[in-house]
C-alpha cells in the first residue's frame, strides 16, 4: 500500500503560474498524494483558482488565510497535512510527472530521513528535464560539509526534498524572516541519519525578477545574517567544531558582503554600515581561526583594521 503524500503549495498572487504548478502534482505517477494549497491573502484571483481545482479533484484541500508571508503559508500547510512523508512546492514551480514516486521509492527502499533531488532553472515554459547520474548516499553531516559551494542552493532549499513526517512534523519556518530556509532546513539534515540524493533534474524552478529573491538590494536582504547566527547558535550547542568553523568563515564573509551592498546601493544608510562593521568586529574577535587559510585570514583580518577598503578585499 503506498502511503500518503503531502504537497504543500503556498500561494500568493501567481495566477499565471499556478496551473502549471498544480497540473504538474495532479499528473503525479504517484497517486496517493494530498495537495494542500494555501492561499495566503492573494490580491489577484489565485485564491479562487485554487477553489476551483478542489472542486475538481478530492485530493485537493485549500486553506484561505491573511497575508502572513511564505514561512506562514507552509506552517499553515504544515498544521493540517496527513501524510506520512511531506514535500514542499513553491507554487511558481513544478515538477516531473515521476518525481514523487522516485523521491518516495528511494526514500523507502533505502530507510532515509530525507531525499532530495537535482533541479533545472528557467525563466518561461516548462523546460525540459535531464537525466542525472543516479542516487548517492550521505549522512546528515556528510552533506552539511558541502552546505557552502557549489551545491549550496540544492542543500539549502525546502522545496526540492520529500521528508519523513516524524523528521519535520514539529518544525516550524521562522515567520517575517527573509530566507527562512537558510535557518531551517539545515537542522533537519544535521538529524537525518540516512539521505538519498536523486541525481536527476526533477524539480523546475522559475526564475522570476518580481520573486522575494529577485528583488532589488533592500535592508531585509540583511536576515540571511539572522539565518547564519542560528546556524552558529545550533553548532556550538551541539559542539560541532568543524561545522562551525566553516560557518563562522562564511558568516564573516557575509557581513562583509552585504557591508559592501549597503555602501553601495544604500547609501543613506550610514547607521546600517557602522552596525555591520561593528558586527563585524565582535564576531571576527570570538572566531576560531586556526582552521582558516592564510589568505582568508589576511582578508579578514585587513577588514578588521582597516574596513575603508572593503573594495580592495573585495576585488582579491
Amino acid at each position: 500500500m503506498e502511503e500518503l503524500i503531502s504537497v504543500i503549495v503556498p500561494v500568493y498572487n501567481v495566477e499565471e503560474f499556478l496551473p502549471v504548478c498544480v497540473e504538474s502534482v495532479l499528473r503525479q505517477s504517484y497517486k496517493n498524494l494530498e495537495l494542500i494549497l494555501v492561499d495566503d491573502g492573494s490580491a489577484d484571483s489565485s485564491g479562487e483558482l485554487c477553489d476551483v481545482y478542489a472542486g475538481k479533484d478530492e485530493r485537493i484541500r485549500v486553506v484561505h488565510k491573511k497575508n502572513g508571508g511564505l514561512s506562514s503559508a507552509r506552517n499553515a500547510g504544515l498544521d493540517i497535512c496527513r501524510g506520512q512523508y511531506i514535500f514542499f512546492l513553491d507554487s511558481d514551480d513544478h515538477i516531473h510527472e515521476y518525481a514523487l514516486e522516485k523521491l518516495y521509492g528511494v526514500m523507502t527502499g533505502n530507510g532515509c530521513d530525507l531525499v532530495l533531488c537535482d533541479f533545472c532553472s528557467y525563466d518561461r515554459g516548462l523546460g525540459r528535464p535531464e537525466q542525472g547520474g543516479g542516487v548517492r548516499f550521505l549522512s546528515g553531516k556528510e552533506l552539511l560539509d558541502q552546505f557552502f559551494g557549489f551545491w549550496h542552493t540544492h542543500i539549502t532549499v525546502a522545496w526540492n526534498k520529500l521528508y519523513r513526517r516524524e523528521l519535520i512534523a514539529d518544525t516550524r519556518f521562522p515567520e517575517g524572516l527573509l530566507h527562512e530556509d537558510e535557518a531551517v532546513v539545515f537542522s533537519l539534515i544535521y538529524k537525518s541519519a540516512k539521505i538519498g540524493w536523486i541525481r536527476e533534474k526533477l524539480y523546475r524552478y522559475r526564475r522570476r525578477e518580481s520573486s522575494i529573491t529577485g528583488n532589488a538590494f533592500s535592508l531585509k536582504r540583511l536576515d540571511i545574517l539572522k539565518a547564519y547566527e542560528i546556524r552558529i547558535a545550533f553548532y556550538k550547542e551541539k559542539g560541532e567544531a568543524g561545522l562551525l568553523s566553516r560557518e563562522e568563515q562564511y558568516y564573516l564573509s557575509a557581513i562583509l558582503d552585504n557591508y559592501g551592498k549597503v555602501k553601495r546601493e544604500l547609501p543613506g544608510e550610514k547607521s546600517t554600515a557602522e552596525d555591520l562593521k561593528k558586527l563585524y568586529r565582535k564576531n571576527y574577535k570570538s572566531a576560531d581561526k586556526h582552521s582558516w587559510s592564510i589568505a582568508r585570514r589576511f582578508s579578514c583580518f585587513l577588514f578588521y583594521l582597516f574596513p575603508g577598503m572593503y573594495g580592495l578585499i573585495k576585488r582579491k
